[in-house]
């Protein structure tokens, strides 16, 4: 029932995630997608045809272009020379470089563009004023500054042309200088442009945060490793994307402290999910080849961190090489797992199927598509893959929630098993003690009296009788204890026939009364003429007889005992009663409960003699209860079936 429990929660939660995934996709989708593109030609891109109050178009990239710096003047009076157009191999060659195109407009107006910069220094002039600057554009590494962001620029033009001009510099890695996306519209249209498109960005960040955050309480709450290995995965993710990462920075933030930063995140979420899944799978993997992994590309980060970037700058692929051998051990490992895996093992194995194929393939086109190198490939797969993780941590911990809960109740259980035994040595301890220091005292007597000349034989009589009064309750007690030892061991043998009920009390009457009543009470019978015979075990119902009559005689002084039998509808019913002193409310609850010691109607003090009538009643398929008044008297009723409608036992 709990495996299916679990089962049906998780693909509840699944479906809510897809849609709430699904979602995000739109959201993702509509800030990403990629309006009409208009042509260029001769250096001069025509929007004349577009509705710009109404759609946002995407700008082409093969703008004209002079290796080099050159202000707009220079390119206007033709020193900078002739144009062409930027080649794949200048990018690795060339460390500065200017684009300039002329866009044909409707009409003037306040126009925006929407776009990341160029790697990674860029300045843009627009009509021959510079209109933006990221980082410090210079001709040499001396004074170059760079820097990268995503920004909104608004343009305004009152002709029906708008030149532009972009500058770029790049001494800091081994790439760079590519012409990116630029959406262009109104200044209202690409404010809003820009907007969506960075909500799904925010969105999946800020969850992911919120979600390390969460996780990493659970851990400091409860100790769970899995928990902080999950959060420290969270918290790598939320932080992956540069726009959203940079968004937040100021505006001179450090580049090169930024790159380094997104390098280590990025190499060490590999670890990060092999931990994970160690924590989930235990002792299913060698813990040397997540060392190993971790320590390389440990070692990797650290070469980062102290080479020049234009050397380390192009680690991300050895890096990946390196989490190859790792990853591939640990995802062949889960496989194999997988048919004796429960549902939180099987989420875990598709979580880490789902991370490793979304990362390596981000990772793998991380240098060679610009729009990955800014906004990631992979949301959709590691959203995937945290979301079956969460699922599985989420059962386990359900899981383990709900096995805590049984060892605290076991123990809890345990703990009253052990206070009631206690109690009951304690009880049975002392209820043995005394009729056997009573049993001493009249035996030490007794030799005194035999050492007289005569011996007093009237004294020998009197501590004979009482030593054999405190023998007789001695093995009473004894036969309780076997009985109560039979009883909770499912020993309790029954030998049934029919018996006479009516003759059984009258009998138990004559033979017990005058030698269990020591207070002068007297005894009434009320036996109903006619009764059939009832199908028990004659001694085991003279035994419950003797206890409940020797219990009231104990309680009641010069007062009255009843002995009543009648018929009712399939049974018959034996009533006790008595005009003693009677039972509380608070008695009445506890008189039929084992090993507690009570004051009031416990046939002997050692609180076993209600207890074993009411085993032996229900062993034959009939009832016991108690009526009583506190100074009023007390009845004990119990019902036996007739022969034929006993209750199976």
């Amino acid at each position: 029932m709990k495996r299916k429990n679990n089962i049906v929660l998780s693909v509840a939660l699944v479906a809510l995630a897809a849609a709430l995934l699904l979602c995000w996709v739109g959201f993702y989708l509509r800030g990403q997608q990629a309006e009409n593109a208009p042509p260029i030609a001769d250096g001069v891109i025509d929007l004349t045809g577009f509705d710009l109050a109404e759609e946002v178009v995407r700008l082409p990239l093969d703008w004209d272009f002079w290796p080099g710096l050159h202000t707009p003047e220079e390119l206007e009076s033709g020193a900078a020379g002739a144009p062409r157009k930027f080649q794949p191999e200048d990018e690795k060659v060339l460390r500065s470089g200017t684009y300039r195109a002329t866009l044909r407009l409707p009409e003037g107006g306040m126009y925006a563009i929407n776009a990341w910069s160029l790697d990674y220094a860029t300045r843009i002039y627009a009509d021959g004023e510079e209109v933006l600057s990221v980082g410090t554009v210079a001709g040499s590494a001396g004074g170059f500054v760079p820097r990268i962001q995503s920004y909104v620029l608004p343009l305004f033009t009152e002709g029906e042309t708008l030149e532009l001009v972009v500058q770029y510099a790049n001494f800091s890695h081994p790439e760079g200088g590519v012409m990116r996306d630029m959406a262009f519209s109104t200044f209202e249209n690409i404010e809003r442009y820009a907007t969506d498109a960075m909500l799904p960005t925010y969105l999946f960040s800020g969850g992911l945060a919120l979600m390390a955050a969460f996780y990493l309480l659970q851990f400091l709450l409860h100790r769970r490793k899995e928990s902080a290995a999950f959060a420290l995965c969270c918290l790598l993710l939320a932080f992956r994307s540069q726009q959203m990462v940079i968004s937040l920075l100021p505006a001179d933030y450090d580049w090169y402290a930024l790159f380094r930063g997104f390098f280590i995140g990025s190499t060490m979420v590999y670890p990060c999910f092999l931990l994970l899944t160690h924590f989930l799978f235990p002792g299913r993997f060698r813990p040397w080849v997540l060392i190993a992994t971790a320590a390389a590309l440990g070692a990797v980060d650290l070469l980062v961190l102290l080479l020049p970037l234009t050397i380390s700058g192009g680690f991300i692929m050895p890096a990946v090489l390196i989490a190859v051998p790792g990853t591939l051990y640990y995802l062949l490992r889960v496989v194999t797992l997988y048919p004796e895996s429960d549902t939180a093992g099987r989420l875990s194995i598709a979580g880490l199927t789902i991370f490793i194929l979304a990362h390596t393939t981000e990772s793998l086109l991380l240098t060679s598509v610009p729009f990955i190198t800014r906004t990631g490939l992979a949301p959709f797969g590691l959203a995937a893959a945290v979301l079956c993780y969460m699922l599985a941590l989420n059962i386990r911990q359900r899981e383990s929630a709900v096995l805590l809960e049984r060892e605290r109740r076991r123990a809890e259980e345990l703990d009253q098993v052990n206070k009631m035994k206690t109690e009951f040595l304690e009880n049975v301890t002392h209820e043995l003690k005394t009729p056997l220091t009573v049993i001493s005292g009249y035996a030490q007597d007794s030799l005194v009296v035999l050492g007289d000349t005569p011996p007093d034989l009237e004294d020998l009589k009197y501590n004979q009788r009482h030593i054999v009064s405190e023998a007789g309750r001695l093995d009473r007690m004894v036969n309780q204890l076997l009985d109560v030892a039979a009883i909770e061991g499912g020993r309790m043998a029954m030998e049934r026939e029919p018996v006479s009920l009516a003759s059984l009390l009258r009998s138990m009457a004559d033979a017990s009364f005058s030698r269990l009543d020591p207070h002068g009470n007297t005894l009434e019978l009320k036996i109903a003429d006619g009764l059939p015979d009832v199908l028990c075990d004659r001694d085991r119902i003279q035994q419950v007889l003797l206890n409940l009559l020797s219990n009231a005689v104990r309680h009641t002084k010069g007062g009255t005992i009843t002995l009543s039998l009648r018929a009712g509808e399939g049974y018959q019913e034996i009533r006790v009663a008595d005009t003693g002193e009677g039972m509380d409310a608070g008695s009445r609850a506890q008189a039929f409960k084992s090993y507690v010691e009570r004051e009031n109607r416990i046939t002997g003090r050692s609180g076993m003699g209600l207890y074993i009538c009411k085993k032996i009643i229900a062993a034959h398929g009939g009832e016991i209860g108690i009526e009583s008044v506190p100074g009023w008297g007390t009845a004990v009723v119990f019902r036996l079936p007739e022969a034929g409608e006993e209750a199976e036992t």
